[in-house]
């Protein structure tokens, strides 16, 4: 059985491998991430949650709360949610969606809003299943 609890520094280099599977095409540079990691970690709008079975991490969870005026309060946006391939289908991104959406509520979030890349059909079916609705197209341009 999996264990939630929240990331910590030491939990990088594992991390790191979770996100290669969630990114299999992207060429990641380790320093830049790692940066961006740390940030995460000491900031108060951003939850970092891993799922682990002893001392490894088969599962990662973020969610960054903003102020959204759409929402007229705060909104919770799921940046990563990704499981160990070895350790899919087995309920971890369950419970790892469901300690997220509490920390959300928590944190007084009227909502959760994340996006899922069109060939992503499996994870689309698993959020539907969760009760997410898809309701817009994500748009993006590198800077």
């Amino acid at each position: 059985m999996a264990v939630i609890r929240e990331c910590t520094k030491q939990d990088f280099d594992q991390i790191v491998k979770l996100l290669g599977q969630l990114w299999p095409d992207a060429s990641l540079n380790i320093e830049d991430l790692k940066k961006i990691y740390q940030k995460g970690l000491k900031s108060d709008s951003e939850y970092y949650l891993c799922a682990t079975i002893g001392s490894d991490i088969i599962g990662f969870c973020t969610l960054a709360v903003n102020n959204s005026l759409w929402q007229q309060g705060q909104l919770g946006c799921i940046e990563e949610l990704v499981v160990d391939e070895a350790h899919r289908g087995k309920g971890i991104g369950s419970e790892l969606l469901t300690r997220i959406m509490e920390t959300a509520k928590l944190k007084g979030c009227r909502g959760i809003v994340l996006d899922s890349a069109f060939h992503r059909e499996a994870s689309h079916r698993f959020y539907e299943k969760r009760g997410f609705v898809s309701e817009a197209y994500h748009f993006w341009k590198k800077l």
